[in-house]
């Protein structure tokens, strides 16, 4: 189980790309306009950089 995760974590598991959260995450950021994706990728970036120092 904790392989399971950590594989998903790393994007080995081709199973996180068909989750329906998955593709609704997708769906919505792609409906954002250029700008908020770019913070929205940022913030993304920034909460998992403060995880790994964590």
């Amino acid at each position: 189980m904790a392989n399971d995760l950590q594989r998903e974590e790393r994007g080995e598991s081709g199973e996180v790309l068909a989750r329906r959260e998955t593709l609704d995450l997708i769906r919505a950021y792609y409906q954002l306009g250029e700008r908020p994706r770019r913070r929205l990728l940022d913030l993304a970036k920034s909460l998992n950089g403060e995880h790994d120092a964590a």
